[in-house]
């Protein structure tokens, strides 16, 4: 199912400007669509719930692994 931005940033626990970030470091693909609203026609980013939950996880994984490589020790 494609999500608009905000529907996708809610599914996934983060913030809508996180799923724009993630379009733009390439982790989640964004698919253009036109939508009507209030009569006017709209371009818009559709994202697939499933890319997005993956983003997410992927994510959370990377932020893990940094947050457990201990800092290096001045001299």
């Amino acid at each position: 199912m494609l999500l608009l931005t905000d529907r996708a940033a809610q599914a996934a626990g983060v913030d809508p400007a996180t799923i724009r970030q993630w379009v733009r470091r390439g982790h989640l693909r964004a698919y253009r669509r036109t939508v009507i609203v209030n009569g006017v026609a709209r371009r818009v980013n559709a994202y697939d719930e499933r890319e997005v939950l993956l983003a997410e996880r992927a994510t959370r994984q990377r932020g893990a692994r940094r947050d457990a490589c201990p800092a290096p020790q001045a001299p």
